[in-house]
């Protein structure tokens, strides 16, 4: 008897196509080993010796660490996955040498969403926006949905405008050229950060 690629037993006589399979036509394979004691280690909480108490990491402002240094680009509204996936793509091969990575994170949320449902969505893009691995981020919205600026700002509260940027696609001609210009921007703040030694507690 073989299950998930692994013999779990013999077969005491012949079992044939359906037949209910188990102790009456089947004796276990593992031998002598019939009973298990599960004895977990105990781990010290001390660090080993001669190991190092610190990482290279990037120290924000707030004072949490990230270990990563990318920029993100974020849509308040699933309407404009299309296009943070083409800034993506264009923004990586003019300045993806800048920073550790350029991504973005597509979604299908951010309009016709209503009471704790909508902030739910507001609350998780603040996270994302706020995270200390994101070195710089562009907010990308449409325009016209229910998570728009107005609505999605007061949500996010306090954020560094060199490290953050908005670019709201129904009030531009053309968006591509728009969005690379603040990545551009963007990708140029987050590379002034440099890894340094930062103590294991910040992870």
């Amino acid at each position: 008897m073989v299950k998930y690629g692994a013999p779990i037993g013999i077969a005491q006589k012949t079992i044939e196509p359906g037949d209910h399979v188990h102790s009456h036509n089947l004796r276990t394979g593992l031998g002598s080993i019939l009973e298990y004691r599960y004895t977990p280690a105990t781990i010290s909480s001390e660090p080993f010796p001669g190991l190092p108490d610190t990482f290279d990491g990037y120290l924000r402002p707030d004072g949490r660490a990230g270990t990563r240094n990318e920029v993100w680009i974020i849509p308040t509204v699933g309407c404009v996955n299309r296009t943070v996936r083409i800034l993506e793509e264009k923004a990586r091969a003019l300045y993806g040498n800048r920073v550790d990575g350029i991504f973005s994170f597509p979604h299908n949320s951010g309009c016709s969403q209503l009471g704790e449902d909508h902030l739910t969505t507001q609350k998780l893009l603040r996270g994302l926006i706020s995270h200390p691995n994101a070195g710089a981020v562009l907010v990308v919205s449409l325009g016209c949905e229910n998570n728009n600026l107005d609505n999605f700002l007061p949500v996010l509260g306090t954020y560094n405008p060199e490290r953050v940027k908005f670019l709201v696609t129904q009030n531009c001609g053309d968006e591509y050229e728009e969005g690379l210009k603040l990545l551009d921007e963007l990708t140029r703040y987050a590379s002034r950060t440099r890894r340094t030694p930062l103590p294991l507690s910040k992870l």
